[in-house]
C-alpha cells in the first residue's frame, strides 16, 4: 500500500438524476483549484453514480459536473481531512 501523501485529501461523492433520483453513470467531474497554475483533475462516475478524486491538497476547489442530456453544475467544495463527501443533482434538459 502506498504511503499517504502528507496533507492530501479525497473528494468522493455521487451524481444523481434530480428528477428520477437514479444514479448517473459516466458523468464527468473535474476540479480546479485557484490560484492559476494548479492542474485540473477529472474523474467519471461508475454504474452507481459514485466517483472519487484522491490525493488532492487541502483547500477549496471549483467542481464542474456534466453528463450527456443534462444541464451542467458548478459548485465549490472544500477538501478537508476525512473524505469530503458530496452529492450532485443534475437535471435533464427536458
Amino acid at each position: 500500500m502506498p504511503d499517504r501523501i502528507r496533507g492530501a485529501e479525497n473528494i468522493v461523492g455521487t451524481v444523481i438524476d434530480g428528477r428520477s433520483q437514479q444514479p448517473l453513470e459516466d458523468a464527468s467531474i473535474s476540479i480546479t483549484r485557484s490560484p492559476a497554475g494548479h492542474r485540473d483533475i477529472a474523474a467519471l462516475t461508475d454504474e452507481e453514480g459514485h466517483f472519487a478524486i484522491r490525493g488532492v491538497p487541502r483547500g477549496h476547489y471549483t467542481v464542474k459536473v456534466q453528463a450527456d442530456g443534462y444541464g451542467p453544475l458548478t459548485a465549490v467544495v472544500e477538501a478537508i481531512p476525512n473524505p469530503t463527501k458530496v452529492v450532485f443533482l443534475l437535471y435533464p434538459f427536458r
